[in-house]
Formats: structure tokens, C-alpha cells, sequence
């Protein structure tokens, strides 16, 4: 077949064996790109998932707060992003679909027919468009098309109007991405795995159960993959022992920093010193610290709390 793939049949069979020199499953289809350390990075555009940009998360509409009353009509504010009846686009489009499902803006909205519901909140009836009356004439505003769900998720991710991405927001709830299920990585990025588990998986785990993997992980590789993983191995635990000596087994490798300020401050600057050799700039402070006999206080000590004598040192 050419492209460094083929298909081979064994002799006096009908049985057919891809061979590839390519990252392919021949049964998918489904190929990846070479390995590199951007691939396991969501801050880089090789690694991250397309759909939620690296976060994880995603802003989807919550049908609790789009609709928190289903016993109200239309008209009775039912569905809230429509707001108070009114002379205007949105509900010219809604008396034009009441009209065509044999509705009205007083009906419940529990007994609305399904259809017509549907058609308001998630759209797919491009039919029951409004012309706008500019010129062209094809122009149409079309809430029966797009609905007002998939409306407030694209003007919550696409506005560059703070006023309407505010507005957006009341209705909208935070749920894991469900192209990635949290990750925060590309699809392709999660199939690669070591003992059966992707990195993913792998930063949810507490850093004292993540320690014990790293310990055992040996029995799952051949003599290979020990060979080239060795040093890799060896410098994660002796990082990750760290964390443990200083009482941070409770963590996980994808807790976000914003979190870890009360766990940092309540670190001896003797412990901090340790933990923060790696960066100079405050390592070299908290190594004066220690040297001038304050290895003994916490970081997040107030200045009123020193006596006389350590405020003066």
C-alpha cells in the first residue's frame, strides 16, 4: 500500500496482517504523532485538548438555572434567557415557532410539545427563520436553527464583550471536559501508557500512592524500557520522596498552584529551604534566613508574632 504500511496475507489463508512503521492502529485508522515531551504538556498546542484549551473544564448551559420552573409560561419568564416578553427578534422567532407546533406564550412550559422545546432550546429547524429585512434578503435571524443553548455557550466563548460573557455565565454551570474527561490533554496523548496507566491518571493520584506506583513500576517494564527509564525514574522518586518528608503526601501533581499557598506557608523556613532549592532567587533568601538562627519559624508568620530580638535579626 505504500507509505511505509502493508497489508500481508499468509499463504494458503485469508487472513490479513497490517504492518506499519507508522504510530497506527490498524483498525481504527486512528494514528498518532511521534512522542515528544510537548505531547504530555497541555500548555503546548502538540499536547493540549482542543476542546477546552487546556483547562480541563468547560462552561456548558445548566438546565436548572435555563429553565428553574417549568410550571411558568413564556411569558411568565419560564425560560430566563429570553427575559420579559418584548418587541424584538427572539420572540418574533418564538410566536413563529408557538405558532407552527400549536402553542402560545401562555402555555407551561412542562406542556410544551417536546419538539417545539427542543427546537428553542437546542435548535435544528433552520425553517423558521426571520428575515431581518436587510439586504441581502437571505439574511435570517434563526433561534429555531442554532437555540438558546448552543446561543449562550458560543457568546460565552466567543464575545469580547465582558457585559454579555457575565450575562452568559448566570446560565451556565462548570463541568469536566468530556473530550478529554478532565485531563486536560489531546485524545492521542492519553493512549500512551506505562503499567497501564496515562499520565492523566497518573497526576490525580496522591504523591504517597504515586510514590508506590514509581516503586513497583519495575515488574511492568521489560528489560528494555528499564534500561531507558532508569534515570527517569530515579530522579521522580527522589523529588517525589522529598514531598513526603515534608508532609505533602495529600497532594496530587494536578492540584492547581492557586491552591497550595496555605500547604507553602505553613512550612518552617528550614523545610522551604529544601523544598525550594531548585529556585535560586528564594533559596538564597531563606538560606540567610537559616543562617541568622530563624530556620525554626513558618512562612506565613506575621512580623507582630516575632519577639524583639528575631524582628532585629
Amino acid at each position: 500500500m505504500g507509505e511505509d504500511f502493508i497489508y500481508i496475507m499468509e499463504h494458503g489463508t485469508d487472513v490479513l496482517t497490517p504492518f506499519s512503521k507508522q504510530l497506527m492502529d490498524a483498525e481504527s485508522g486512528l494514528s498518532y504523532e511521534e512522542p515528544s515531551p510537548n505531547t504530555f504538556s497541555f500548555n503546548s498546542p502538540y499536547g493540549t485538548c482542543p476542546a477546552c484549551k487546556g483547562l480541563g473544564k468547560l462552561h456548558k448551559a445548566d438546565m436548572d438555572k435555563v429553565i428553574p420552573d417549568d410550571s411558568k409560561s413564556i411569558n411568565e419568564v419560564g425560560i430566563k434567557p429570553f427575559g420579559e416578553v418584548r418587541s424584538n427578534m427572539t420572540f418574533k422567532q418564538i410566536k413563529k415557532i408557538a405558532k407552527h407546533f400549536k402553542f402560545d406564550l401562555d402555555t407551561p412550559i412542562k406542556k410544551i410539545p417536546p419538539k417545539a422545546l427542543e427546537v428553542m432550546l437546542y435548535g435544528g429547524e433552520s425553517s423558521l427563520g426571520i428575515d431581518l429585512g436587510y439586504s441581502p434578503h437571505d439574511m435570517v435571524y434563526n433561534l429555531a436553527s442554532d437555540g438558546i443553548v448552543n446561543m449562550l455557550e458560543r457568546w460565552y466563548r466567543d464575545t469580547t464583550s465582558e457585559k454579555i460573557r457575565n450575562w452568559a455565565e448566570e446560565f451556565m454551570t462548570i463541568q469536566n471536559c468530556t473530550e478529554c474527561d478532565g485531563y486536560r490533554l489531546k485524545k492521542s496523548s492519553l493512549f500512551f501508557r506505562v503499567g497501564g496507566m496515562h499520565i492523566g491518571q497518573l497526576a490525580t493520584m496522591d504523591l504517597d500512592k504515586l510514590y508506590d506506583w514509581f516503586e513497583d513500576i519495575d515488574d511492568k517494564l521489560s528489560d528494555r524500557q528499564k534500561a531507558i527509564s532508569k534515570d527517569v525514574i530515579k530522579e521522580i522518586k527522589l523529588r517525589l520522596g522529598f514531598l513526603l518528608e515534608v508532609g505533602l503526601n495529600y497532594l496530587t501533581l494536578n492540584r492547581p498552584t492557586r491552591t497550595l499557598s496555605g500547604d507553602v506557608l505553613d512550612m518552617s523556613v528550614e523545610e522551604a529551604t529544601e523544598f525550594f532549592k531548585h529556585i535560586p532567587a528564594i533559596y538564597r533568601k531563606l538560606t540567610t534566613l537559616n543562617s541568622v538562627g530563624l530556620g525554626y519559624i513558618t512562612l506565613g508568620q506575621q512580623a507582630t508574632t516575632l519577639s524583639g530580638g528575631e524582628a532585629q535579626r
